[in-house]
């Protein structure tokens, strides 16, 4: 009995030892599993704190440098560049600078009145900018303050469509200038855009006409006098300026010309928007000296 007792005594002690043992090896696992996790976790929170502050940064410089704001126009809806072009102080264009899908009609001289080209402007609601001499407005005032009603705008092609380039300052600011008083008689205010006659002008037309209220002079990339529009530079495209003149049959020609603006996919939008609209032109963005630009490829107008 007494060495049963011992027995079992001793066979209580070693399942102690065992079970103390078991307990000292799985603290020791757990210390070895948790050790690297706990290196690991103590370096992550250092990273992912530092990604944070990164991102934030760059989120914060990005939004900054990227604000532009928009740039303020006259008409709504309208985007224009700078106008420059030609030795100033006027720019003298041959195009406007927009990404909007406009194209803009012009019609020259003044020498033939065609009730339908009146009809078909008015019908169609076709803004159009008209550069007339003086003789020919004086003949058709009428029949041009009936355009102006309908929403044309008046522009000046000098008095008598002389050839400006080369001459003195006396001879062109009489031919610019001189007309003024009658135009603003006539339409109520003198004309604020000018197509120089032949497409020809020199820094002295410029500075004269920027002298009595000038603010753009303008020569064409299309013209369009046969009803077809023909351009210099490949397809017709946005900001191309369109040259018609008033000859019979224009109201003919208007349609035809309306619709291949159309298929174009492009839309006839007023000329004095987008002058009215363009942002100053920058310092260190003035114009260059320029020669004249030459007239687009046949057939040559008499614009």
């Amino acid at each position: 009995m007494v060495r049963r007792a011992r027995a079992l005594a001793v066979l209580f002690v070693v399942l102690v030892a065992c079970a103390a043992a078991a307990i000292v090896v799985t603290r020791s696992g757990d210390a070895d599993l948790t050790a690297p996790e706990g290196t690991a976790s103590g370096v992550e929170p250092s990273t992912t704190s530092s990604s944070t502050t990164a991102t934030s940064t760059s989120t914060t410089t990005t939004s900054t440098t990227t604000t532009i704001p928009p740039t303020p126009t006259s008409v709504p809806g309208v985007s224009v560049g700078p106008l420059i072009g030609g030795p100033g102080p006027i720019p003298v264009l041959r195009r406007i600078p927009t990404t909007d899908r406009v194209v803009f009609i012009t019609i020259d001289d003044g020498a033939f009145a065609d009730p339908d080209a009146l009809a078909v402007i008015r019908d169609q609601a076709i803004p159009v900018t008209m550069f007339l001499n003086q003789a020919m407005f004086r003949s058709n005032g009428q029949y041009f303050r009936d355009l102006q009603s309908v929403g044309a705008v008046v522009g000046s092609h000098t008095s008598n469509h002389a050839n400006l380039r080369g001459k003195d300052a006396a001879f062109q600011h009489a031919e610019i200038c001189d007309m003024n008083a009658q135009a603003a008689e006539l339409f109520g205010h003198a004309p604020t855009l000018f197509r120089p006659p032949y497409g020809n002008y020199d820094q002295t037309t410029l500075q004269q006409a920027a002298s009595c209220g000038i603010v753009a002079a303008f020569h064409w990339s299309a013209t369009a006098d046969t009803g077809e529009i023909i351009t210099a530079e490949g397809p017709l495209q946005a900001g191309d300026i369109i040259l018609m003149h008033f000859k019979p049959d224009l109201g003919m020609k208007l349609r035809f010309v309306l619709a291949q603006i159309q298929a174009a996919g492009l839309r006839p939008a007023r000329l004095q928007d987008y002058v009215a609209s363009a942002p100053a032109t920058a310092p260190d963005a003035a114009p260059t000296a320029a020669p004249a630009p030459a007239a687009p490829a046949a057939p040559a107008p008499t614009p």
